[in-house]
């Protein structure tokens, strides 16, 4: 039945944009040949793309079964290779990036710059893709597959699209993650959603609105204090920042009261909290912690605001137990 309806649904892909353009050509006077161009070049990319993106989703049904090795455990593989060659009792090198957003010329150019340190991995804050498709995931990995140094991905709001979520979870692991290494512990979470929340509100009285439930729901925060408690030295990385300072207007919503609360209450132990989602650099320093905006690994860059440096960049941290340094790079 499915390849019934992908033969039919090809050939309405190839035929719909010409009768249209037949339409026009019978049905519109005196209109120039340009136009008709235009409305023939226009219709064949929208019926081309309709067709490809219906392609894909019929495919990707059956990924799990046919997901090459090569693209499977990416993370599990890369948090490996890490704990294997870097030790508990010599300072590490890590640099922090996001937002690369399938501008691969781009991101290989930061990644080859970061090189330069000689860093014992890479982590990544999220929006490897645009869309979260499957071919965009594959196509990403596939491009920066030449760099040996282990890169750790966390999910941003653009790769938990179409499905993003399940092409994550089969080829780089769970979407909330932890793991140790030289002493410190790295928590990885997904704080992003497209899910809307409507609330019935009582009229005229009242006008809540509809908020969208990005955040980090009650059990993940009781999991994630757990996780601070067992250790000294703890990093977190999130692809979406709380709403504090310039971050207020892209930050997530639920529970981020209760989040910078849990950060305060171990502030003593909290070194970082790393995320991506405005494409820029920025820091901020909130009861003590270090708040840190990385996403400019290659994604579209906007105008400067509120200390927001809008530069491609990296940022550079070295650690030796709660001996924590950062620097940003920019790069040209």
């Amino acid at each position: 039945m499915l390849r019934v309806n992908r033969r039919v649904i090809k050939r309405c892909g190839k035929i719909v944009p010409f009768v249209f353009v037949l339409a026009l050509l019978t049905t519109s006077g005196n209109k120039s040949w340009n136009t008709y161009v235009l409305a023939l070049a226009l219709t064949g990319v929208v019926g081309n793309r309709y067709w490809k993106d219906l392609k894909q989703d019929a495919e990707e049904k059956h990924l799990k079964s046919r997901l090459p090795d090569a693209f499977r455990n990416l993370n599990i593989n890369a948090i490996k290779a890490i704990q294997e060659k870097t030790c508990a009792d010599r300072e590490f090198t890590f640099v922090v990036l996001g937002d690369s957003q399938r501008r691969h010329k781009v991101f290989r150019k930061v990644l080859q710059d970061a090189s330069r340190h000689n860093p014992d991995f890479f982590i990544h804050t999220g929006d490897l893709t645009t869309g979260g498709r499957y071919h965009q995931y594959r196509e990403s990995v596939e491009a920066i597959s030449d760099f040996k140094t282990p890169i750790v991905f966390g999910m941003g709001n653009h790769d938990i699209s179409h499905n993003g979520e399940r092409f994550f979870s089969l080829m780089f692991g769970p979407q909330n993650f932890f793991f140790d290494v030289g002493g410190c512990r790295f928590i990885f979470i997904n704080n992003n959603s497209e899910k809307v929340s409507c609330s019935i509100d009582s009229l005229p009285h009242s006008r809540n609105g509809d908020v969208y439930p990005n955040g980090i729901d009650e059990y993940t925060l009781e999991s994630i204090e757990k996780l601070i408690a067992e250790k000294k030295n703890v990093f977190l990385v999130m692809h979406m920042p709380p709403p504090i300072g310039p971050f207020r207007l892209h930050g997530f919503h639920m529970n981020s009261s209760r989040f910078l609360a849990l950060m305060e209450k171990y502030s003593d132990r909290v070194r970082s909290v790393f995320c991506g989602h405005i494409h820029g650099y920025a820091e901020i320093e909130l009861n003590d912690i270090p708040y840190v905006i990385t996403g400019g690994a290659g994604g579209p860059l906007r105008k400067n605001y509120d200390g927001i440096v809008a530069r491609h960049h990296y940022v550079v941290v070295k650690a030796a137990g709660s001996s924590v340094t950062r620097h940003v790079h920019y790069v040209s």
